[in-house]
């Protein structure tokens, strides 16, 4: 089975194969944002549980 990171690798070199840079470079970002925005809700949510 693939895991994440296997699928989003696939995903980005298949657009780079298909000459897709911009998409390439979106879903890169995308994926790289969401990563950090959650990672933060997950520390805030985890303080905010730790000091209740």
């Amino acid at each position: 089975a693939l895991t994440t990171f296997s699928t989003f690798s696939i995903e980005i070199v298949t657009l780079l194969q298909s000459g897709k840079l911009g998409m390439a470079i979106l879903g890169i970002s995308i994926h790289l944002i969401g990563s950090l925005i959650f990672t933060c809700l997950g520390l805030a949510t985890y303080h905010w549980v730790a000091g209740h």
